[in-house]
């Protein structure tokens, strides 16, 4: 019985340390409760978890060492709709690099379609993608 007592106050210790430092984190604003209303997931059984947490990533494109702060992961996720699941693979500037590499292409692609359109005589068919 005394093994079992024991492990019951291990238990307790290293829930009441857990606890405290939860909430040194959650005074510092490294660590924000989620609002599991808000935030969503194509997951059948999504993990939401209970708060978010400072992560460290590395920028595929420049390998820059990066932070993700909790309080922009509660943006992204429950103000911007970002799904739980989606984790930060870029930094703030090789994202901006990327979404207007991807706006020319679009641009270009739309000039291309115009331009092929115009010489098919206007009405779109009859030209080769």
């Amino acid at each position: 019985m005394a093994s079992a007592r024991k492990k019951r106050e291990k238990a307790e210790r290293r829930e009441e340390k857990r606890r405290r430092e939860v909430e040194g984190l959650l005074r510092e604003g490294k660590l924000l409760p989620v609002d599991d209303r808000k935030v969503v997931s194509r997951s059948v059984l999504p993990r939401i978890p209970e708060y978010y947490r400072d992560v460290e990533f590395v920028c595929r494109d420049c390998g820059k060492d990066e932070v993700w702060t909790a309080r922009r992961q509660k943006v992204y996720y429950e103000e911007l709709g970002g799904e739980i699941e989606g984790r930060p693979v870029r930094c703030a500037l090789c994202r901006k690099l990327e979404r207007e590499r991807k706006a020319e292409v679009t641009r270009s692609m739309r000039e291309g379609m115009r331009q092929m359109r115009g010489e098919a005589g206007g009405d779109g068919v009859g030209g080769t993608l």
